[in-house]
């Protein structure tokens, strides 16, 4: 046999799966160079791993096994993987990972959803990197999309940020780059207010190879090496003269022996000089300014991209660089990636004054180089110059491969000249010419260009997904005009969207973009809204006056936790704040806090600047799903901050002796090391305040609970807070209502779905009507939601929508569950009144098994007029005796 080089031990693990029918075949390993045919008869295998092998193709009979789910070809030789047009595959996952594909698995006739890990193949390494990041179907529309089109354009595009303190000499940095001609008179500079854009465009040398060079399109731009250089008269240092470094190859054609003009026509160039060969390309730099300002991370999300060049710019006038300095690389490290930083001191004429730069560059591996520079005297500029264009061409996207119709999207996007348009425009953009012929490839498209910062758009955004922002600066001056407001300011961050026409310039943010520009500050999380009112909150501009509250309740906490930063930012309460707003108690909110409030738990949020840590108080019966939920949303605010447990912030948790419970500053175990204790099985410690001996495994499962699930109302009253500023351009039947709210819950990550296939309606209306089930990442049900349109008090339809909610569609007793009441009628407080009356009736009482109704909008809807909340606590009549809980939601759909 030809197809192993370890056939007995091969043998031997086929036979002892067949004899044993076990579901797991492990061949890895074995110099495997051809699928053995003995794997076609394992009918009832679940997993085959052939990974670290010597296999180049995949028979068809190996895919089609019945039963086979996954597949691990990893660390072979493979370059083809196709499926067949109608074939069915039990298969969900194929690892295909550090093979030889160049181009992407066939995916066009596959029907059932595959996993595919492809990382590490040849076709990946040509990829732009936001191509890569976005899966394997946008991979493969890429790849055809250069196919059909038969071209393609390189990119030469990148961001040069300059940051730091007001009157340091960005702008004049800036003026210099785009002028060497510039002479800075002093006393005439101008404050930068805000953020302030330039171009600047110039041509650069690249080395010949294949990332920058194609025979066809580049000819005219490649360069030979000349040996002139540039010799200092007063130095007598020698250096390659920039102006006559090159000559161009066309123009000198004649002069090349035919060997020469014979491997350029073929494209081989004298690779261990690439410098020898070079291509001069034009360079377009999109400069920022950004005054003198703090960067609000937030914020600079709307452009902040991977192609780009920070300046940290500073001058020696006061006594704390080391402070300013780590307060920038900080935030440079936060913001960019790891995109190179250029440290320039500024003002050298006046003053010099030296830094540590070999820590600063062993704790920031971004850092390019520290450079001194005066813009009154210009020294040091040409040197800065040439160390930008050096940073520039060792940019890794520079020169990516970009399909010509792509391109000409982009082309034609920057020469609208337009600040947004909307996603018909776009997408009448993309079809123009047939460029792009589906949905798919406008939708794949309009990602691509909003991951690279070319665009800002977001498809699945239900307020969002008709708004293409074709200029970022549009949208971030937005933002800046409404946290530079002075009423604002002393209105301690609240606006209201009514007012909006008097805070902006209504030619540049005309009336009907201004709701979508405030959804578009929540989607970064730059302000909140207090739910029920037209009103928002800017976190960042909040007073640091506490609100009228009892802090002393939370001195005896049963929870308390603290996350210590070596570096703690404004930006992480902030974030905090948005994502519970409307958890937080009413008017509980401050600059450096806030207070969840629900019925029977509360939690405080402090953020400690002298101390840099998150400190969380947790009191009630809810404490462990609470403290479960702001860990996870402060782990994934740190995640895509990048911050990192290793490097940046320690979890900790408090002492549970009996002096720690009530002290104000109890002593507390880092996690990490509770977790090392308890691998190396030693569950007992002392605490150092008290010298008694703690059980760390009791202390840890006390802050520790599994699978939580969190009452859903919160998200639900978002979705239908949503829906009522939608509501009058929806259909009324319940059905458009319904599906309105789904998509929202959808889209805040709730996996929410139409229940018509869930069970049979007992109204026998349209299967659309029987609404919403909520589940979890597993398909198991958490929650059931029921909408109903009411006109009055029909107490019949009432009762049978509860009957479908609590028990039609309820037979396991679901802890909670929801029923919306959607009211076209008249006079919505009385209809509340007689609601309410009735679920506490009697008559009511004798069909369920009810208890009293109350009435919780308070802690639920704090802010409005238009929706009240209910809480229903009821017994099934059979079976399970537990308490569950109704809420009925009345909405206003008339306000």
């Amino acid at each position: 046999m030809t197809y192993m080089g370890n056939l007995e031990i091969i043998k031997q693990r086929i036979k002892k799966v067949v004899d044993n029918n076990l579901l797991y075949l492990d061949l890895s390993c074995l110099n495997i160079t051809e699928i053995p045919k003995e794997l076609f008869n394992l009918n009832d295998i679940y997993e085959i791993d052939l990974s670290y092998n010597k296999i180049s193709k995949i028979p068809d009979e190996l895919l089609e096994l019945k039963k086979l789910q996954n597949l691990n070809l990893s660390f072979n030789s493979i370059f083809e993987l196709n499926f067949k047009f109608a074939q069915s595959y039990s298969l969900k996952e194929i690892d295909i990972t550090y093979n030889n594909f160049y181009s992407p698995p066939n995916l066009e006739f596959l029907e059932t959803e595959i996993k595919i890990i492809y990382f590490n193949n040849p076709f990946i390494r040509s990829l732009p990197e936001e191509v890569a990041d976005m899966g394997l179907d946008s991979i493969s529309y890429y790849y055809h999309s250069m196919r059909k089109h038969k071209s393609f354009n390189r990119l030469f595009e990148l961001k040069l940020l300059l940051v730091g303190a007001g009157d340091v000499g960005k702008t004049s940095i800036i003026n210099h780059l785009k002028d060497r001609n510039f002479k800075l008179e002093i006393g005439t500079e101008k404050p930068t207010i805000g953020i302030e854009t330039h171009n600047i465009e110039k041509w650069l040398y690249f080395p010949a190879t294949e990332k920058y060079y194609n025979y066809k399109n580049d000819f005219e731009n490649l360069y030979m090496f000349n040996e002139d250089v540039y010799i200092d008269e007063e130095t007598e240092e020698s250096y390659p003269n920039y102006d006559i470094y090159h000559e161009n190859v066309a123009n000198n054609w004649q002069e090349l022996d035919s060997n020469t003009k014979l491997n350029l026509r073929i494209g081989i160039l004298p690779y261990d000089d690439p410098y020898f060969y070079s291509v001069h390309k034009q360079i377009f730099i999109n400069t920022w300014d950004f005054g003198g300002q703090e960067i609000n991370f937030n914020t600079h999300q709307f452009f902040l991209t991977k192609r780009s060049i920070y300046l940290l710019v500073w001058e020696p006038r006061k006594d704390n660089e080391n402070d300013y300095l780590e307060y920038w690389l900080t935030f440079i490290k936060l913001l960019a990636d790891n995109s190179p930083v250029i440290i320039i001191m500024n003002k050298s004429d006046i003053r010099i004054k030296e830094i540590d730069e070999i820590y600063y560059k062993k704790k920031y591996k971004n850092i390019v180089d520290f450079i001194k520079v005066s813009s009154y005297t210009k020294d040091g500029l040409p040197t800065l110059e040439k160390l930008i264009n050096e940073t520039i061409i060792r940019l890794p996207h520079l020169g990516e491969k970009l399909p010509s119709n792509w391109h000409n999207i982009k082309k034609t996007l920057k020469q609208l000249n337009k600040d947004y348009i909307s996603f018909a425009e776009f997408k009448l953009i993309c079809n123009e010419g047939s460029i792009v012929e589906d949905d798919n490839g406008v939708k794949i498209i309009s990602q691509y260009l909003n991951d690279t910062g070319d665009i800002i758009y977001f498809s699945d955004e239900m307020p969002l997904k008709d708004l293409v922002i074709l200029n970022s600066e549009w949208a971030t001056k937005s933002v800046y005009t409404l946290i530079n407001n002075v009423d604002i300011q002393k209105n301690s961050g609240k606006f209201s969207i009514n007012e909006l026409n008097d805070k902006f310039d209504t030619k540049k943010y005309p009336p009907e973009k201004h709701f979508e520009l405030i959804k578009l500050m929540e989607k970064f999380e730059i302000c909140f809204n207090m739910i029920g009112t037209n009103d928002y909150i800017i976190p960042e501009l909040l007073s640091f006056t506490l609100p009228k509250y009892d802090l002393k309740v939370f001195k005896e906490s049963a929870l308390r936790i603290e996350y210590e930063y070596n570096y703690l930012s404004n930006g992480i309460i902030n974030r905090l704040m948005c994502r519970f707003g409307n958890e937080i108690g009413k008017n509980l909110f401050w600059k450096n806090g806030f207070i969840i409030k629900n019925e029977t738990t509360e939690a405080l949020i402090i953020n400690n600047h002298q101390k840099k840590t998150i400190e969380i108080k947790i009191i009630g019966e809810e404490s462990i799903l609470i403290l479960a939920k702001i860990k996870f949303e402060i782990e994934q605010i740190n995640k895509q901050l990048k911050i990192s447990s290793e490097n940046d912030y320690k979890l900790k948790y408090a002492c549970n002796c009996t002096e720690c419970q009530n002290n104000e500053n109890p002593y507390f175990f880092e996690n990490e090391k509770i977790l090392n204790f308890l691998r190396k099985k030693k569950e007992i410690t002392t605490c150092i305040n008290s010298a008694e001996d703690i059980n760390l495994r009791e202390l840890y499962n006390g802050y520790k609970t599994k699978n939580p699930q969190y009452e859903l109302i919160y998200p639900i009253v978002t979705a239908i807070h949503n829906f009522l500023g939608a509501s009058n351009t929806l259909s009324k039947d319940e059905n458009s209502r319904n599906t309105y709210i789904t998509s929202v819950l959808s889209m805040s990550g709730i996996i929410a779905k139409d229940q018509s296939l869930y069970g049979k309606s007992s109204t026998g209306k349209k299967p659309g009507e029987l609404d919403v089930k909520i589940t979890d990442e597993k398909q198991v049900v958490m929650s059931l939601y029921e909408g109903i349109n009411l006109n009055g008090l029909d107490k019949s339809l009432i009762n049978t929508h509860i009957k479908k909610t609590i028990q039609n569609y309820n037979p396991t007793g679901l802890n909670i569950v929801y029923l919306g009441i959607y009211y076209d009628g008249e006079n919505f407080v009385e209809f509340k009144n007689r609601y309410i009356g009735y679920l506490n009736s009697n008559e009511i009482k004798e069909i369920f098994v009810f208890n009293e109704t109350i009435d919780v909008t308070n802690i639920y809807y704090k802010y409005g007029t238009e929706i009240f909340i209910f809480k229903t606590k009821y017994k099934k009549k059979i079976g399970n005796e537990s308490e569950l809980v109704l809420f009925s939601i009345l909405i206003n759909t008339n306000h």
